[in-house]
């Protein structure tokens, strides 16, 4: 598989007349977003989630995918209806991503033997390989997080977007 490390490192170098466009963003008045905290973690978001769906192209995913293969490979059994609940998706969501993962091989569904109506999810070998792969490409964006802000920085930011997250 290619190293997410190159692709983004190259990607990222490849911002032609990004000097312009930042000396004119200089002159935008912002009004009430200058100082709007959700404005800012939503356009950090996207620039984020930019980043890392071209690496999860390397394997064939999506964003809304890796947290689900995340969470599945990590909690072995996990129902979609918990899936639903700690990824705050509503179940419209959540079952055509367990669809698509099981279609590609990536997870399996598992019947409850306490409730023959439910069942459980777990990865694959194949979906435990994926989910290696997606450990270093988040790795490799907490890294970029770092270095952007520091180490305490990248600490404080991941306190403070779980207290928003829990108190949401």
């Amino acid at each position: 598989m290619n190293n997410p490390e190159e692709r983004v490192v190259k990607s990222a170098g490849h911002q032609e007349g990004a000097g312009s466009r930042a000396s004119e963003a200089k002159k935008i008045d912002f009004g009430e977003l200058e100082d709007a905290a959700g404005y800012f973690v939503v356009r950090a978001s996207s620039v984020l989630m930019r980043a890392i769906s071209r690496d999860l192209s390397l394997v064939d995913l999506q964003p809304g995918q890796l947290s689900t293969m995340v969470l599945i490979h990590h909690n072995p059994g996990i129902t979609p209806r918990v899936l639903t609940q700690v990824t705050r998706r509503d179940k419209s969501t959540i079952t055509p991503i367990v669809s698509e993962l099981e279609h590609k091989g990536l997870i399996m569904r598992m019947r409850s033997n306490a409730d023959r109506r439910s069942f459980g999810l777990s990865t694959t070998a194949k979906g435990a390989e994926v989910v290696d792969e997606l450990d270093r490409i988040i790795r490799y964006h907490e890294k970029r997080i770092e270095e952007l802000i520091g180490a305490e920085g990248r600490q404080e930011l991941l306190k403070q977007v779980k207290l928003l997250a829990a108190r949401l």
